[in-house]
């Protein structure tokens, strides 16, 4: 009897093991997965953003150095870059 209780025990947890395995290798991919798109979204993101640091920079110089004319400019710059990157991440994100 014990015996037999001991071998449906093992028996059990030879399949709980199994499944064990099939869940890490699952979670596995799912984190490879998870990697992969996180990647891809921040190579996608990197030059617009760096874009709208630039044009801040731009801003920054320009108001300090009393250059208003170019501020229009640059404004318009900062608007049609932040309304790109964000296009952007809604596509990504969809």
């Amino acid at each position: 009897m014990k015996n037999f209780l001991l071998k449906e025990q093992t028996d059990e947890l030879l399949v709980m093991n199994r499944l064990l395995e099939d869940q890490k290798k699952e979670l596995t991919i799912s984190n490879n997965t998870k990697d992969r798109f996180f990647s891809i979204i921040a190579h996608d993101l990197k030059n617009p953003i760096a874009s709208l640091m630039h044009v801040c920079e731009f801003l920054v110089e320009d108001y300090n150095e009393n250059r208003i004319h170019n501020i229009g400019e640059n404004i318009d710059m900062l608007h049609k870059a932040s309304n790109k990157t964000f296009k952007l991440l809604e596509n990504l994100l969809t």
